[in-house]
C-alpha cells in the first residue's frame, strides 16, 4: 500500500473515530445509554488490544534490536500510569444507576472513571499525533 492510501485510510479511521465519539456523546443526553454501553465495551477492548498489541511488539522489537524495544516498553509503562493517574483523578462515587451494573465499592468506581480517564487521555494524544503525522507526511510530499 502507498503513502498516499495509508494516508487516506488513517484519515477515514480518524474520521469514523470522531464521528462515532460524537455520537456516543450526543446520545449519552439524550437518555440513549444503550449506545453509550456499546461504545465504552468497544473502547475497551480497543485498549486491550492496544496494550496487547504494544507488548508484543516490544518483545519483538527487544528480540531484533534490544533498544527499540526498550522504547516500547516505555510506552507501555507511559499506559500504566495514565491509567494510575486516572484512578487518582476520578471521585470514586457510587451513583444509584451504578449499582444495577454491579459497581458497589468505591475502588470498582475508581477503576472505571480511571480507565475512561485514561482512555480519554490516550485517545486525545493519538488523535493529536495522528493529525500532525498526517500534516507532515502532506508537507514532506510537498
Amino acid at each position: 500500500m502507498n503513502k498516499l492510501a495509508k494516508t487516506i485510510l488513517y484519515g477515514i479511521g480518524i474520521g469514523l473515530s470522531l464521528v462515532l465519539t460524537i455520537a456516543i456523546y450526543l446520545s449519552g443526553h439524550n437518555g440513549q445509554t444503550s449506545l453509550v454501553s456499546a461504545g465504552l465495551v468497544m473502547m475497551y477492548v480497543m485498549l486491550i488490544i492496544a496494550i496487547i498489541a504494544a507488548f508484543f511488539m516490544a518483545i519483538k522489537s527487544i528480540r531484533n534490536t534490544a533498544s527499540k524495544g526498550k522504547w516500547t516498553l516505555l510506552s507501555v509503562g507511559v499506559l500504566v500510569v495514565l491509567i494510575f493517574l486516572g484512578y487518582l483523578l476520578d471521585n470514586h462515587q457510587i451513583k444509584e444507576a451504578y449499582l444495577q451494573y454491579g459497581i458497589s465499592t468505591e475502588v470498582k468506581s475508581g477503576i472505571i472513571g480511571g480507565s475512561l480517564i485514561a482512555s480519554w487521555i490516550v485517545l486525545g494524544i493519538a488523535i493529536v499525533f495522528s493529525i500532525y503525522t498526517a500534516f507532515t507526511d502532506f508537507k514532506n510530499r510537498l
